[in-house]
C-alpha cells in the first residue's frame, strides 16, 4: 500500500466513517445541476461516476459498521476504477472520451455473442485498460494542479493487493477465515478481524476519491468546490509525488 495518513481530528475508523458521511452530505446537497452546455457531455460521465462513487462509499462504510472489513476491499477496487472513469470524462478531451467508449464498446460487443439481451454497438472496439486509464488521470490532475502520485500508485498497489487479496480467489485470501486450534483441528472464522488503522484507511481512501472528483465536477458546473476542503482530507493522503 502507498503510505497515507488518516489525517483531521480523529484517525480512527470512526472518525473516517464521519468524514466520509460528510462527503456523502456535501455531495447530496445541491437540488439542482444546471451543466454548461460546452461542458454537457464531461460531466455527465463526472455526475454519473459520482453517483456510484457515492453508493459506494455508503456502503463501505455500513459494511465497516456492522463488521464486515474482510468485503471492503471488493467496494473500494470497484471504485478506483468508477473515479478513474469519471477524471477522465471530467477532465480529459473528446480523444479520452472516445477511448472510454472503444473500451466498453469492445466489452460489450464481446458479450454480445454469448449472453442474451446484450447488443452489439456499431464503432470502434479499442481496450482501454485500468493502468492506461491510471497513467492518465494523473496527467489530468496535474493539469487542475493536484498532485499526481497516487493515481498510480494505487493501482500498483492497492488495486493490485485488492484484486489479489479480496476479489481474486487463492490460499492466501482466504486464510483469515480458518484457525488452527493447538490440539489439530481447525475451526471456520466467520468475521475475520482487521486492526481500526487499516480500516481507517480503506475509509479515508474512499473518501478522498469521492472528493477529489466532486470537488472538480463542481468547479467545472459553476458551484461552490469550497465545502470539499473543510471535510479534513488534505493533500498529504496523496502518497508519493513522482515529480
Amino acid at each position: 500500500m502507498c503510505p497515507m495518513t488518516t489525517g483531521g481530528p480523529d484517525p480512527t475508523s470512526a472518525g473516517a466513517r464521519h468524514r466520509a458521511r460528510l462527503v456523502v452530505s456535501a455531495i447530496e446537497a445541491p437540488r439542482t445541476l444546471f451543466i454548461p452546455e460546452e461542458r454537457e457531455v464531461h460531466c455527465l460521465g463526472a455526475l454519473a461516476a459520482l453517483a456510484r462513487i457515492r453508493a459506494l462509499l455508503l456502503s463501505i462504510v455500513h459494511l465497516d459498521e456492522v463488521g464486515r472489513h474482510d468485503v471492503v476491499g471488493l467496494d473500494l477496487r470497484a471504485m478506483l476504477e468508477v473515479w478513474y472513469f469519471g477524471l477522465i470524462s471530467l477532465l480529459g478531451t473528446p480523444e479520452d472520451l472516445e477511448r472510454l467508449e472503444a473500451d466498453h464498446r469492445f466489452w460489450r460487443n464481446r458479450l454480445s455473442t454469448k449472453m442474451q439481451g446484450i447488443t452489439s454497438d456499431e464503432g470502434a472496439e479499442k481496450t482501454f485498460p485500468v493502468s492506461q486509464r491510471a497513467v492518465r488521470a494523473g496527467e489530468l490532475l496535474l493539469e487542475v494542479g493536484e498532485p499526481t502520485g497516487a493515481t498510480v500508485d494505487w493501482y500498483q498497489n492497492f488495486y493490485a493487493a485488492e484484486s489479489l487479496l479480496s476479489a481474486h480467489a487463492g490460499f492466501t485470501a482466504l486464510k483469515p477465515y480458518l484457525t488452527r486450534h493447538p490440539e489439530g483441528g481447525v475451526g471456520i472464522v466467520h468475521d475475520p478481524p482487521a486492526s481500526d488503522e487499516a480500516r481507517a484507511m480503506r475509509i479515508e481512501m474512499g473518501a478522498l476519491m469521492a472528493t477529489l472528483l466532486a470537488k472538480h465536477t463542481w468547479a467545472r458546473i459553476g458551484l461552490d468546490p469550497s465545502p470539499f476542503d473543510k471535510i479534513g482530507l488534505g493533500q498529504d493522503h496523496w502518497g508519493s509525488d513522482p515529480s
